[in-house]
Protein backbone atom coordinates (compact mmCIF):
# COMPACT_ATOMS: atom_id res chain seq x y z
CA UNK A 1 0.00 0.00 0.00
CA UNK A 2 1.68 2.92 -0.95
CA UNK A 3 -0.93 5.78 -0.60
CA UNK A 4 1.62 8.67 -0.39
CA UNK A 5 3.13 7.72 -3.64
CA UNK A 6 -0.51 6.68 -5.63
CA UNK A 7 -1.86 10.63 -3.98
CA UNK A 8 1.73 12.47 -5.10
CA UNK A 9 1.30 10.76 -9.02
CA UNK A 10 -1.89 11.40 -9.59
CA UNK A 11 -1.35 15.31 -8.69
CA UNK A 12 1.91 15.91 -10.37
CA UNK A 13 -0.34 14.68 -13.16
CA UNK A 14 -2.02 18.48 -13.11
CA UNK A 15 0.83 21.05 -12.13
CA UNK A 16 -2.12 23.98 -11.70
CA UNK A 17 -3.68 21.30 -9.03
CA UNK A 18 -0.48 20.70 -7.50
CA UNK A 19 0.07 24.34 -6.28
CA UNK A 20 -3.29 24.05 -4.82
CA UNK A 21 -3.10 20.93 -2.12
CA UNK A 22 0.54 19.94 -2.32
CA UNK A 23 0.38 21.78 1.31
CA UNK A 24 -2.07 19.05 2.49
CA UNK A 25 0.08 16.41 1.05
CA UNK A 26 2.87 17.21 2.41
CA UNK A 27 1.24 16.28 5.92
CA UNK A 28 -0.41 12.86 5.10
CA UNK A 29 3.35 11.69 3.74
CA UNK A 30 5.55 10.38 6.16
CA UNK A 31 8.99 12.83 6.95
CA UNK A 32 11.23 9.82 5.02
CA UNK A 33 8.58 9.71 2.48
CA UNK A 34 9.19 13.15 1.58
CA UNK A 35 13.07 13.91 2.08
CA UNK A 36 13.95 10.48 0.35
CA UNK A 37 10.63 8.87 -1.41
CA UNK A 38 11.13 5.48 1.28
CA UNK A 39 7.59 4.25 1.16
CA UNK A 40 6.94 1.31 3.56
CA UNK A 41 4.33 0.25 6.18
CA UNK A 42 5.94 2.28 8.61
CA UNK A 43 5.12 5.57 5.78
CA UNK A 44 1.38 3.92 5.19
CA UNK A 45 0.90 4.30 9.27
CA UNK A 46 1.57 7.72 9.02
CA UNK A 47 -0.76 8.56 6.85
CA UNK A 48 -3.04 6.40 8.63
CA UNK A 49 -2.65 8.41 11.68
CA UNK A 50 -3.58 12.03 9.53
CA UNK A 51 -6.50 10.15 8.86
CA UNK A 52 -7.41 9.21 11.87
CA UNK A 53 -7.17 12.64 12.69
CA UNK A 54 -8.98 14.03 10.18
CA UNK A 55 -11.95 12.00 11.42
CA UNK A 56 -11.70 12.78 14.82
CA UNK A 57 -11.64 16.96 13.56
CA UNK A 58 -14.67 16.34 11.16
CA UNK A 59 -12.70 16.95 7.72
CA UNK A 60 -10.60 20.02 8.60
CA UNK A 61 -7.71 20.40 6.39
CA UNK A 62 -4.38 18.81 8.04
CA UNK A 63 -1.91 21.76 8.05
CA UNK A 64 1.44 22.17 9.83
CA UNK A 65 3.60 25.31 8.43
CA UNK A 66 3.19 27.80 5.81
CA UNK A 67 5.43 25.81 3.53
CA UNK A 68 6.93 22.59 3.87
CA UNK A 69 10.37 24.28 4.91
CA UNK A 70 8.53 24.97 7.96
CA UNK A 71 6.65 22.08 8.80
CA UNK A 72 9.89 19.97 8.19
CA UNK A 73 11.37 22.00 11.02
CA UNK A 74 8.61 21.76 12.94
CA UNK A 75 8.31 18.11 12.95
CA UNK A 76 11.42 17.67 13.38
CA UNK A 77 11.26 19.62 16.84
CA UNK A 78 8.48 17.59 17.78
CA UNK A 79 5.09 19.66 16.52
CA UNK A 80 2.67 17.39 15.11
CA UNK A 81 -1.05 18.47 14.56
CA UNK A 82 -2.95 19.18 17.59
CA UNK A 83 -5.54 16.40 19.24
CA UNK A 84 -9.06 17.46 17.51
CA UNK A 85 -11.48 18.36 20.21
CA UNK A 86 -13.67 15.36 19.50
CA UNK A 87 -10.72 12.97 20.37
CA UNK A 88 -10.13 11.88 23.78
CA UNK A 89 -6.88 12.56 25.34
CA UNK A 90 -5.86 8.60 25.53
CA UNK A 91 -6.95 8.02 21.88
CA UNK A 92 -5.15 10.48 20.60
CA UNK A 93 -1.89 9.82 21.69
CA UNK A 94 -2.46 5.81 21.30
CA UNK A 95 -3.50 5.98 17.65
CA UNK A 96 -2.95 9.38 15.79
CA UNK A 97 0.34 10.78 17.67
CA UNK A 98 1.72 7.22 17.79
CA UNK A 99 1.80 7.03 14.38
CA UNK A 100 4.15 10.48 13.74
CA UNK A 101 6.97 9.46 15.42
CA UNK A 102 9.67 11.13 13.22
CA UNK A 103 11.93 7.80 12.82
CA UNK A 104 9.82 5.08 11.40
CA UNK A 105 12.01 2.35 13.30
CA UNK A 106 9.88 4.12 16.26
CA UNK A 107 6.32 4.09 14.98
CA UNK A 108 3.53 1.42 15.53
CA UNK A 109 2.64 -1.65 12.83
CA UNK A 110 -1.00 -1.57 11.95
CA UNK A 111 -0.85 -4.90 14.28
CA UNK A 112 0.27 -3.09 17.18
CA UNK A 113 -2.75 -0.49 16.42
CA UNK A 114 -5.33 -3.10 15.39
CA UNK A 115 -4.41 -4.85 19.01
CA UNK A 116 -4.36 -1.48 20.96
CA UNK A 117 -8.27 -1.17 19.16
CA UNK A 118 -9.56 -4.26 19.49
CA UNK A 119 -8.46 -3.68 23.56
CA UNK A 120 -10.48 -0.03 23.10
CA UNK A 121 -12.94 -1.95 21.93
CA UNK A 122 -13.27 -4.65 24.18
CA UNK A 123 -13.22 -2.41 27.13
CA UNK A 124 -17.00 -0.77 25.35
CA UNK A 125 -18.58 -4.18 26.18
Amino acid sequence: MVHCEAVRSAILATAWLLVMIDDVLDVMCSTEALAHRQFSEKSDVWSYGVTMWEIFSYGETPKLGDNIDQMFSLLHGGIRLPQPAACPRHIYNMFIFGCWEYQKEKRKSFVEIRDQLQAEINKLR
